[in-house]
């Protein structure tokens, strides 16, 4: 997304001057040649992950909507997380030819602003909700009294939009202005990358530490924060009854699942952006950093999509392996449960799952922890 080379029009262009040789603009570095193997992985990452996240994010609104009536009030930010999770995919195959063509957008600047767009949406939406989901979690937990006055669905409905306008402001911020496509020295059209060294020096570099900052490193730490402390409440509470222990149960799966993801798919992500951007500056002069940070942003890049298909994890780890019904796997999951109901069983057999699941039980956080 967020590369170095020739002119674009997001501030005032440089001085039409001949650059001088010691001038970092004249030398760009460009990723795309120190990231060949892009073209191959990228496309076949997204075309997988759009698959899959339309079939499980599908399968998942229309269950949820179905049996809303039972719905907790967590659900409101399960909702939107779905939502965004489906505009993510759609996107996909577009940014899939793009990449399968040698980095050339042939789609025009408005699908281009667009589609990184709904990149940038996903990735800030998805880790603020599920901080969102985590703070809940805590106030059940930690402050269970007060947690009742906070019951009351439209807070959630108030926050959830303020999470969007915060989104929709930066995004306005960073493309109503400012053209995203540019032409490589080959002919291509690049769209959301190669942008020359005063645009990182400007206003880009600053937004994109702020945006890593401000919409994940802090919701990332109270989500690892959160869950520590949720954790050992859980972990040191009498045993009591199977069903308080059952709820105990799916209250860690689910913050180990959140905790997990995000560390999986968005930080790689943010460390090798905060590093290339801090590369490009000129804060980190290390050598060889910015021909590593090229190659591994697109590694990030793809395990940053696979969030979207995966996201259904948090729903299906809230609820017992039996209530999942599937037309030709009963005596399967029977088997599972009988054997300690893992969850490392049930993530190998998630893409089964995930295809075949029955839309006949919701996908409800049913812990009241």
């Amino acid at each position: 997304m967020w590369q170095n080379g020739t002119h674009t029009s997001w501030e005032t262009p440089p001085s039409t001057k001949t650059p001088s040789p010691h001038d970092s603009y004249s030398a760009p570095l460009q990723c795309v040649a120190e990231a060949e193997f892009q073209h191959l992985l990228l496309p076949i990452t997204y075309s997988v992950v759009c698959m899959l996240s339309l079939a499980s994010n599908g399968v998942a609104l229309w269950s949820c909507w179905a049996n809303r009536a039972r719905a907790p009030p967590v659900m409101t930010f399960i909702y939107n997380l779905i939502v965004i999770d489906l505009l993510f995919a759609l996107s996909l195959p577009l940014q899939a030819v793009y990449h399968v063509r040698n980095n050339d957008w042939p789609f025009g600047e408005n699908l281009c602003k667009a589609t990184n767009a709904l990149f940038l949406a996903n990735m800030f939406s998805c880790t603020l909700f599920l901080a969102c989901i985590c703070l809940e979690r805590y106030l059940a937990v930690i402050h269970p009294v007060h947690y009742l006055s906070l019951r009351w669905p439209l807070s959630r409905v108030f926050l959830s939009l303020a999470i969007w306008v915060l989104i929709g402001i930066g995004l306005l911020t960073l493309f109503t202005k400012s053209s995203v496509t540019s032409q490589f020295p080959n002919g291509n059209t690049a769209c959301m990358e190669n942008f020359p060294a005063h645009v990182w020096s400007g206003r880009l570099g600053g937004m994109v530490l702020a945006s890593s900052a401000l919409g994940f490193f802090v919701p990332f730490l109270t989500i690892v924060i959160c869950s520590v402390v949720i954790a050992q409440r859980l972990i040191h509470l009498s045993q009591g009854s199977a069903q308080a222990s059952s709820l105990r149960r799916h209250s860690l799966r689910t913050l180990l699942m959140v905790t997990v993801l995000l560390t999986l798919c968005f930080l790689p992500f943010h460390v090798i952006y905060t590093l290339h951007t801090l590369g490009r500056i000129g804060v980190l002069s290390s050598p060889g950093l910015l021909q590593f940070t090229c190659s591994a942003q697109r590694a990030t890049m793809a395990l940053a999509s696979i969030n979207s298909a995966l996201d259904p994890l948090v729903y299906y780890f809230s609820m017992e392996l039996a209530h999942w019904k599937l037309p030709c796997c009963g005596t399967i999951l029977q088997k599972l449960k009988g054997s300690g109901d893992s969850a490392m069983t049930s993530l190998l057999l998630l893409p089964l799952l995930l295809v075949v699941l029955s839309p006949g039980e919701p996908f409800l956080v049913r812990s009241q922890y």
